[in-house]
């Protein structure tokens, strides 16, 4: 300093050198600008691309540690929850991904991001959940045009309580593309989930009569199975009323009774026929779209108190006939609405053969509040 002194500089100028070496230090140390970033991802990208998750993770993850926050890093952590998906740590993977769909809720790949964080999901449940468990599954409806949350309030706290399962009403014209979206959220939350679709065509009530109408619900419901779900609900919406309109249900009862055959005019033995046909044909046509199905699917019926109590009566009235259901499929969970007398109904399912693990009860308790109606099912039922 002493010769620089000497040679004219001031102790000003000197300060001012000073200040400006410090500025240079200041900008080579400061944090890398966001191209830099850019090179490491770019340096993730093509090692994925080349099979290198070692690289991939080192890169993505120096990345992210490098400029934090920035917009360039959703690639980044997609990258590695891709690599540590390839690599089969799941655990990684499913945190890399749900990190995603947090930070980057409207990104392109938000949809991949959902789809494996729930496949994750499902194989974790599946190893955690004991069959020998009492599950309660709750019903829930998706709205037409939900784009966000599907879940209504109180639904984690339904699952706290004991909730393992989700039982998704979509009615007969769903969005599929809802729909999936709706049951991978309820995975990366723990639940299981049902469909139960409706199978009138809008306001036209279900015929089984109806071939045209059954090879569109064996299509429909082969396109659900293709959603990651464990099975269905059928409604009592499959079984006919005595006096059922329609033109296919009526051509059946002028092919039998005759043209100008009032169905009130019928003899005892003709009211039985026509129970049974109408029995014979709801049964035929659910065996009909649990083989369009995927198999080893829960299927659930729901089905009448009267049916199990007093089955002759709900043979004639609707064609509710349990004994043909279960010849039909014989893996079917039946649904028993309308009674709280569960003692009477598993003694007389215990007549036909029925096991207390194909019975699930519906819960009034908990309808009348706003988390919903469920369902209850005894203990051992596979869910």
């Amino acid at each position: 300093m002493g010769s620089l002194l000497r040679q004219g500089f001031s102790r000003s100028s000197w300060v001012a050198l000073l200040l400006v070496i410090q500025g240079c230090t200041a900008i080579l140390s400061r944090a890398p600008e966001p191209r830099e970033a850019l090179t490491l991802i770019q340096e993730a990208r093509f090692a994925y691309e080349r099979g290198d998750d070692a690289l991939v993770v080192a890169r993505a993850n120096e990345a992210i540690a490098r400029a934090p926050g920035d917009a360039l890093l959703a690639e980044a952590q997609l990258l590695l929850a891709r690599s540590y998906y390839r690599r089969g740590e799941e655990t990684q993977s499913a945190d890399q991904y749900r990190l995603f769909l947090t930070n980057y809720p409207n990104h392109p790949a938000s949809r991949e991001a959902l789809s494996r964080a729930a496949a994750i999901a499902r194989r974790t449940t599946q190893r955690s959940v004991s069959t020998s468990t009492m599950f309660r599954w709750r019903i829930v409806t998706i709205a037409p045009d939900s784009r966000s949350s599907i879940f209504p309030r109180g639904v984690p706290d339904a699952r706290a309580s004991g909730t393992t399962g989700l039982v998704f009403a979509i009615g007969s014209h769903p969005s599929w593309d809802h729909v999936r979206t709706a049951v991978d959220r309820a995975a990366l939350e723990g639940y299981r989930a049902l469909l139960w679709m409706s199978l009138a065509d809008g306001e036209t009530p279900f015929d089984p009569f109806d071939a045209g109408r059954l090879t569109v619900l064996e299509a429909r419901y082969r396109e659900a199975a293709e959603v990651p779900i464990d099975g269905f609900v059928v409604g009592r919406d499959l079984f006919l009323d005595e006096e059922a309109p329609g033109i296919p249900v009526q051509e059946v009862i002028r092919a039998t009774f005759g043209a100008d055959r009032m169905l009130a005019s019928l003899s005892d033995r003709g009211a039985w026929q026509w129970a049974g046909l109408r029995a014979r044909a709801s049964a035929s046509a659910l065996s009909r779209v649990v083989a369009a199905a995927r198999p080893g699917l829960i299927w659930m019926v729901a089905v009448s108190s009267t049916a199990v109590l007093r089955p002759w009566e709900a043979i004639v009235e609707r064609g509710e006939d349990i004994a043909e259901l279960l010849r039909r499929v014989p893996s079917l969970s039946l649904i028993v609405v309308g009674t709280d007398d569960h003692a009477a109904v598993q003694a007389r399912l215990a007549t036909l053969g029925v096991p207390l693990t194909a019975l699930v009860w519906e819960s009034r308790i908990e309808a009348r509040s706003s988390d919903g109606p469920y369902l209850v099912v005894a203990p051992g039922l596979e869910p």
